[in-house]
């Protein structure tokens, strides 16, 4: 028969289990050491001279600055600003404090803000106040900025002084234009003056003008008056002569033009008025053929009418007197009737001939030594004349020639009066003066025959007063 026992553990393996739950104590304890630590930063203020160090669970800047100022870092004032260095916990403070800057020749005086560590170079680079090489700075560029701390600029430049046509090139280190005018070595008399202030100060490519006194006379509305001024330009003069120039006005010699010694000005009043006027309206002449009227016969169809238009004129007055005009605006009032005119066309058959014949019409005298007088009371000698039926025209902007068709121009047959041949035309009793005239057209009444010329004239009112009528050709040598 067997008994059962209860078994006991080994004291071995009690050891072992105590061990193993020593060491996940001992590995959770550094974990959570771990986890604190990696938490943790060093944060770094530096202001000036002092520094302060010190851990932070956060890298918020006002957190850190929180801390610092905890650890006696000094307020921030209204100058002071603070730069982080990029991606660290390293915090910069700069003090700000004012500094004047004035360049000298001018009144003009800024405030800047610097910072503590600061040179004069840099904050003027900062507030974009550049610098050239040969500008002066007092105290030097690289001087550290001071509180209460004034810096002079003094502007290098080139400057042109202009006296009487001559140029004069010098370099400053800053100034005035008084300052310039005295190193280029011009000596300035009373009443002598310069484009510019004397006290302006100078800049860079500046053209310093020396106007010197000249006497000059100006004559303007009706009197010639002489006046001693500093020189520069005639609108310049002007001014200080106290003429005052209109809009339209106009002065013989360019406003902008260089004074000189003795210059005579003549200044011309320019008015403008618009004025209305009424004009006549000419009415325009028909000329319509009708067989049943023999040629040298002619009959009013309808009496012309002139109308009648206002018209608005820009008129130009040149020291009261009128110069010029231009029409602006017009309207027509009454409007013109045209006249219509009947000219026969029938030949009587007692006036008919073959083309190959001369004109009965036309009458013609030859010799040596004829003359004749003209209108003028001149003895004229002629070659040949010729005495036949002539009629009137106008408006033909060229002639068969090509030249323009013009008072003193005859339209002929070329082949009885040849183109350029220079003629005296007169009626047969001398009460109608045409007077010299050139053959330089071609008539189709002319070519058929049934006239001997064409004269030219200017206007249709002067065509039909002529109508038509003989008329004495004289062929002159």
């Amino acid at each position: 028969m067997h008994s059962t026992h209860g078994r006991k553990a080994a004291p071995g393996r009690i050891a072992r289990r105590a061990l193993a739950v020593l060491l996940v104590l001992i590995l959770s304890v550094s974990a959570c050491v771990s986890v604190s630590m990696a938490n943790t930063v060093t944060a770094v203020v530096v202001d000036g001279e002092k520094t302060y160090t010190f851990p932070m669970n956060s890298t918020s800047l006002d957190e850190i600055l929180a801390r610092a100022h905890s650890q006696g870092l000094e307020q921030l004032g209204p100058l002071d600003k603070v730069e982080r260095v990029e991606n660290t916990t390293t915090v910069n403070i700069l003090r700000g404090m004012p500094l004047w800057v004035t360049q000298a020749g001018t009144d003009e005086s800024l405030t800047l803000t610097a910072y503590q560590g600061s040179t004069v170079q840099r904050t003027l680079e900062e507030n974009n106040i550049l610098l050239r090489e040969a500008d002066q700075v007092t105290p030097s560029r690289d001087t550290p900025v001071t509180a209460g701390m004034t810096v002079e600029i003094r502007r290098a430049v080139d400057v042109t002084v202009i006296d009487e046509g001559q140029q004069y090139k010098v370099s400053m280190v800053g100034g005035t234009a008084a300052d310039a005018v005295a190193k280029a070595g011009i000596t300035l008399e009373p009443g002598d003056s310069l484009n510019y202030g004397l006290k302006d100060p100078l800049f860079d490519k500046m053209r310093i003008r020396v106007n010197r006194m000249m006497h000059i006379t100006v004559t303007a509305d009706g009197e010639t008056t002489s006046f001693e001024v500093s020189g520069g330009t005639v609108a310049e003069a002007l001014e200080k002569c106290g003429i005052v120039l209109g809009e339209n006005d106009r002065v013989n010699v360019g406003a902008h033009a260089a004074l000189t010694d003795g210059m005579a000005i003549t200044v011309s009043r320019v008015t403008l008025e618009d004025i209305t006027e009424n004009e006549v309206l000419d009415y325009v002449i028909h000329y319509v053929p009708d067989d049943t009227m023999e040629v040298d016969q002619s009959a009013v169809l309808t009496e012309g009418e002139e109308g009648e238009r206002q018209v608005i004129y820009r008129v130009t007055y040149v020291d009261g007197q009128e110069e010029s005009r231009e029409e602006i605006a017009s309207e027509t009032l009454v409007e013109p009737v045209d006249a219509v005119v009947a000219y026969g066309t029938a030949t009587p058959e007692q006036e008919e001939w073959e083309s190959d014949s001369e004109s009965p019409e036309i009458q013609t005298s030859t010799g040596l030594g004829n003359t004749f007088t003209d209108a003028g009371g001149n003895v004229v000698s002629y070659s040949q004349v010729m005495e036949g039926s002539c009629t009137a025209y106008y408006g033909d902007e060229h002639t068969a020639t090509g030249g323009a068709a013009q008072y003193g121009v005859i339209a002929v047959n070329p082949n009885v009066i040849p183109y350029g041949t220079r003629v005296y035309i007169a009626s047969p009793d001398g009460s109608l003066v045409y007077g010299y005239a050139v053959a330089g057209d071609t008539g189709s009444a002319c070519m058929s025959g049934q006239i001997l010329a064409d004269l030219c004239y200017d206007t249709e009112q002067e065509c039909v007063a002529f109508g038509r009528r003989s008329m004495m050709i004289y062929i002159l040598d």
